[in-house]
C-alpha cells in the first residue's frame, strides 16, 4: 500500500485498522466478512476480498469477490466475479484489478465491475503458491511463482522470473506464503521455515541474518509507501518490524 494505513487481525478474529502505520489501531468490525483481502493501491479504505475457498482444497464451494468502499466495515459482491480471489490492483491505475479463479487470470479495468479472462494459467487447478502476494516494481508485477518457470501476464506487460536457487530443499511449494520488494532493491521471501531475501538480480535467496526469525513460520511480509524501511513481518509468534537499511 502507499498509504500508513494497515489492517490486522486480533486474536479473537476482530479486524482492526492503523492509519499510522501501526503506532495506534481502532476497531474496524468485530464480525468481518472476510479473512483475507488486498488494498486498493489508490485508497486504503478501497478493499476486495473474496468468499471463495483456496484452491487447494476443490470441495469447497465457490464463493463471491467483494468490494468495500469503507474500510472493511461494509461490503458488496461485485458483478460477473463468482468463485474469483482479488491478486493485486495496479499503482498506476488502481481500477485495474487482477484476479483469479484457481485456472486463469481475470483482469478488470472499472474497478471490478467487468472482467474479462486475461491469461491462462499451465495446469488445473492452479498451484497454491501462485496465489502468492504480489510484488510490485514500481509500476510492474513481479510473480512469486517459487519455481523455475517463466510466466509472462501481457496484458499487464510483465515477464519476470524467480528460482528456487539457495531454498531450503525440503521446503515445499506450498510454504512460500508472501512476497514483497524493498526499495532498497531487495525481495523478501516469507516461508514456512523463515525469511529470505534476494536482490532482483542475485542468483540464490538465502536466510535474513537473525532478527529472531530463522525456522520461524513466517506467514506474511509487508512494506508500505510512507515507510519504505520499515518491514513488517506476520510470524506464529507474533508481527516483528524489520528496520532496512537506506
Amino acid at each position: 500500500p502507499r498509504s500508513s494505513t494497515l489492517y490486522g487481525f486480533a486474536e479473537n478474529g476482530w479486524l482492526l485498522r492503523t492509519t499510522n502505520n501501526g503506532r495506534s489501531w481502532s476497531l474496524v468490525t468485530t464480525s468481518p466478512t472476510v479473512r483475507e483481502f488486498i488494498i486498493s493501491a489508490g485508497n486504503p479504505r478501497i478493499l476486495y476480498g473474496s468468499t471463495a475457498g483456496d484452491c487447494d482444497a476443490p470441495s469447497t464451494p465457490g464463493g463471491a469477490l467483494l468490494r468495500s468502499e469503507n474500510g472493511g466495515q461494509k461490503w458488496i459482491p461485485l458483478p460477473g466475479a463468482v468463485n474469483l480471489r482479488p491478486l493485486l490492483t495496479s499503482p498506476a491505475d488502481p481500477a485495474t484489478v487482477l484476479a483469479t479463479d484457481c485456472t486463469s487470470f481475470y483482469l478488470s479495468r472499472d474497478g471490478g465491475q467487468t472482467w474479462s479472462a486475461s491469461l491462462a494459467a499451465p495446469g488445473d487447478p492452479l498451484p497454491a503458491t501462485l496465489l502468492l502476494q504480489a510484488a510490485m516494481i514500481g509500476d510492474d508485477l513481479l510473480w512469486p511463482a517459487g519455481v523455475t518457470e517463466r510466466w509472462a501476464l501481457p496484458v499487464l506487460e510483465v515477464d519476470s522470473v524467480l528460482n528456487r536457487a539457495g531454498l531450503p530443499p525440503d521446503l515445499q511449494i506450498d510454504g512460500l506464503n508472501s512476497l514483497a520488494y524493498g526499495e532498497d532493491g531487495v525481495l523478501y521471501l516469507a516461508t514456512d521455515q523463515g525469511l529470505l531475501s534476494r536482490k532482483v538480480d542475485e542468483p540464490a535467496w538465502r536466510f535474513v541474518p537473525d532478527q529472531g526469525l530463522r525456522r520461524r513460520n513466517t506467514q506474511n511480509v509487508l512494506l508500505t509507501a510512507s515507510h519504505p524501511h520499515q518491514l513488517w513481518v506476520n510470524t506464529e509468534a507474533g508481527v516483528y518490524r524489520l528496520f532496512l537499511a537506506d
